[in-house]
């Protein structure tokens, strides 16, 4: 029997969020997800997840069995977020960008049982009956030294998983039961699973609900990817209050300007390099895009800082712009809907709805206002639990603060500003120089599309700072037009001693920059005493 923790004697699940909507007239007849030419309705949505729940029991799976989804975005994506839920099936998300043996070490840390794709090369000789593009469901051994294309077997299109609904017997899923198995920080050894529960998802649905302002009236366009913490959690939280997703099955600038034309979503969610990429062809545009539908464009995954949100303020000139700090094990930390023109732009806000934000030492002391240190988390939906990983557990959670691993400051309205991540500072001379400053400064320079910053080694200073800058299209940009730009806005320790021109940063497939393989850049430029010289950097 279901554990019920709720004051009002009601267990929150996942599962439930279809069968409410789909029995309140008010609701059951509304579209809730579209995707190209193909809707469903609340009615038809929460048949189909209900066919599905009960056809994953029928090919053998039992509540508490963790099931992989590799694919792209699609509205069967959607089914599965439901069908599993209330099957009782934990979701454990893959980026369809992963190569066979990173999806074979996701679907072995995760103890997956079974895995639906759109990837059928990952299936091996057991996925070849299946037409290309089609939605495949396949079994996995418990054989965890074999790769990837031996694991699969038995199986099935994911349309003959499904059964019909009626009379279906699902299970009782506990509200305190793993919804989600999140991998995260996979990019730098082993990954961590984060174990999101049932209650604390639809719980974190609700905080959204109340500080965003969205509810059933609202449209969310959906272009960033569903299998990353922010796609997922907007677009379900768009259907928890019974609006209705618009969903692509990836990112395109100018399908996206076209859809927001035609489609007149209200909410658009996305990472900034989303946005980037978006206010870029919109400025190229010829005119004749209507951006008037959009009254929220929200954005988090990295932080935007004020020149990109003043962007899309000029983009879509109708809508909020906002920003907000987030993660996987987090939720929801701050946020800003601050005018991106004000003096708040680059701050990331203050606490989110429910949620208490400090700043601490590194022994949990509380750090004065103005004062660096690492951004913590104190609230009802703190406190990850890692998968098999106590220890890990334990250290992320002290004293019922969790810390994020972000390092900032607090100014005296209690607004958070990011200076960089714990494991980034550069420490030239034995002072502590934060990356997202010095990249604040060189994107206030006028031809600057992108840049980041990281430490490299210095036999002189310890690590020495560099800057590794992408141009805008006919930028002419020089090393001592990067430098006079940091000496006018920071102190002089903190300017580049390094500095690289790229075509592109490298980025993980959910829009993080890689920052350890910025070190390894080939070609740059280094401040020495008779000025700028060009270099060859070994990779390392």
């Amino acid at each position: 029997m279901a554990i019920l923790t709720d004051p009002y004697q009601q267990a929150l699940r996942v599962g439930d969020v279809p069968r409410l909507h789909a029995t309140n007239p008010r609701t059951r007849d509304r579209v809730a997800v579209v995707e190209g030419e193909r809707s469903l309705t609340w009615s038809e949505l929460d048949d189909r997840t209900t066919g599905l729940a009960a056809g994953l029991a029928s090919y053998g799976l039992r509540s508490g069995d963790p099931v992989a989804l590799y694919a792209s975005n699609r509205i069967q994506y959607i089914e599965l977020m439901y069908g599993l839920g209330k099957a009782g099936c934990p979701i454990v998300p893959i980026s369809p960008r992963f190569v066979p043996w990173e999806v074979a070490r996701a679907v072995r840390v995760t103890g997956a049982k079974a895995i639906v794709t759109d990837v059928l090369d990952a299936l091996g000789p057991a996925g070849a009956g299946v037409p290309s593009g089609e939605l495949a469901v396949a079994r996995l051994r418990d054989e965890p030294d074999l790769p990837m294309d031996a694991l699969a077997g038995d199986v099935r299109l994911y349309e003959d998983v499904v059964v019909d609904p009626a009379g279906a017997a699902l299970p009782d899923v506990d509200e305190s039961a793993p919804f989600r198995l999140a991998l995260t920080s996979g990019t730098t050894g082993s990954p961590k699973i984060c174990v999101i529960p049932h209650r604390a998802t639809v719980q974190g649905w609700a905080d959204m609900s109340v500080e965003f302002g969205i509810g059933p009236d609202d449209v969310e366009l959906v272009v960033g990817p569903l299998y990353h913490g922010l796609g997922f959690t907007f677009a379900l939280q768009q259907l928890y209050v019974g609006g209705t997703l618009n969903v692509h099955r990836r990112f395109d600038p100018r399908r996206t300007l076209e859809s927001i034309s035609r489609d007149r979503p209200t909410v658009l969610p996305g990472a900034p390099v989303i946005f980037d990429r978006l206010a870029d062809a919109l400025e190229s545009a010829d005119g004749g895009v209507d951006t008037s539908s959009l009254r929220l464009v929200l954005t988090s995954g990295a932080r935007a800082g004020g020149t990109l949100k003043r962007r899309l303020a000029t983009a879509f000139p109708r809508a909020r712009v906002g920003e907000f700090l987030a993660g996987t094990e987090m939720a929801c930390v701050t946020v800003n809907m601050q005018d991106p023109s004000g003096p708040k732009a680059e701050s990331c806000g203050r606490a989110f709805f429910r949620a208490e934000v400090a700043i601490l030492d590194p022994d949990g002391g509380f750090r004065p206002q103005g004062e660096v240190g690492e951004i913590a988390k104190r609230g009802l939906l703190s406190g990850p639990v890692y998968l098999g990983d106590p220890m890990r557990t334990e250290e992320a959670l002290r004293d019922g603060w969790f810390r994020t691993g972000d390092l900032g400051y607090q100014d005296e309205d209690g607004y958070v500003y990011i200076v960089g991540r714990l494991k980034d500072v550069i420490v030239s001379g034995g002072i502590n120089v934060y990356p997202a400053e010095i990249e604040e400064a060189i994107r206030g320079l006028a031809g600057v599309r992108e840049v980041a910053v990281v430490g490299v080694p210095d036999d002189e200073w310890g690590e020495s700072v560099k800057a590794v800058v992408v141009p805008e299209d006919g930028a002419r940009l020089t090393p001592e037009s990067i430098e006079q730009q940091c000496r006018a806005a920071l102190a002089g320790y903190k300017a580049p001693r390094v500095i690289a021109f790229v075509d592109a940063l490298p980025r993980t497939p959910s829009g993080k920059v890689l920052s350890r393989e910025l070190t390894d850049t080939a070609h740059g430029f280094r401040r020495t005493g008779h000025g700028w010289l060009a270099i060859t950097v070994e990779p390392a």
